[in-house]
């Protein structure tokens, strides 16, 4: 037998740590957080969510990433206007929930109160105004799903190289080659759609494919809202169109168009006009 409990979310709160609580906010990142504490360098908050008088969740927000090629593109700047307006940015470089805490929408409903005050934190701390949010996921860990149903957009993958003191490592610790075109789909049907392409003709020569082009790998991640479940579905395609003629871009929407048709088409006739199984008895 097991038992439920339920809390009531709308008793969260959140607030700045303590100068006295700091050592207590760093011993438990240390203890529960996968990469350890984070020494604070240059503008950084934490906080700490709170039921009554007991921690939840904690959180850390500090400067933005120098580089991030997904980021730096969906904003649109140059890298003339990049770094005097990194300063608009604040990166969520931790976020634990607390072993105990691990309770349905809490982890939504935290990052959704740091995002309603921490403008107003920021401000008062450091004299300067915040216009976006960001942070970051491995993959091979995590699937964003709590960022998702709190509203933040995924934007693609980085190529995994980390901050350090003295610029960006040069190796990268968790290698991930961005995709070569990501399209982010509004919600339909209940469902939130990112779409991801990679190509390469770095396999043409060992490939037994006439006139092969190009070959690329297609992703496809749908975030129900409703249930908050995140589905993943890969898929391998080979072209003779060369990048020339076909852009990643390009093959993404003619593979969908592929899907649709399938879908629109095909599977009318084949189900509700029953072909495949009348063209058999004949």
């Amino acid at each position: 037998m097991c038992s439920l409990i339920k809390i009531n979310l709308g008793q969260l709160s959140i607030r700045p740590v303590r100068k006295v609580e700091e050592p207590r906010y760093l011993e438990l990142i240390q203890q529960y957080h996968y990469p350890g504490d984070l020494a604070k360098i240059g503008h950084t908050l934490w906080y700490v969510t709170t039921h009554g008088d007991e921690w939840a969740a904690l959180l850390s927000f500090s400067a933005a990433a120098w580089k991030c090629g997904v980021r730096d593109r969906w904003i649109g700047w140059d890298f003339r206007h990049q770094y005097d307006r990194l300063k608009l940015i604040a990166n969520n470089s931790r976020f634990l929930i607390l072993p105990e805490w691990h309770y349905p929408n809490l982890g939504s409903k935290a990052l959704s109160l740091c995002r309603q005050r921490i403008a107003g934190d920021w401000r008062t701390h450091f004299g300067q105004s915040l216009l976006l949010l960001e942070t970051f996921d491995d993959p091979s860990r995590f699937h964003g799903t709590v960022y998702r149903a709190a509203n933040w957009t995924c934007l693609g993958l980085t190529r995994g190289y980390s901050r350090t003191r003295d610029g960006y490592s040069t190796v990268a610790t968790s290698p991930k080659k961005e995709p070569d075109f990501v399209e982010i789909a509004p919600p339909d049907h209940g469902r939130i759609e990112t779409r991801r392409i990679w190509c390469s003709t770095a396999p043409n020569e060992h490939l037994d494919f006439p006139h092969v082009g190009q070959v690329f790998l297609s992703e496809r991640e749908s975030f129900y809202k409703k249930t908050r479940k995140v589905t993943h579905e890969v898929v391998l395609g080979v072209t003779n169109r060369s990048p020339e003629q076909a852009c990643p871009e390009r093959i993404l929407k003619v593979n969908r168009g592929h899907w649709m048709i399938e879908n629109r088409c095909h599977y009318v006739i084949d189900w509700n006009f029953d072909e495949d199984r009348a063209a058999a008895s004949e």
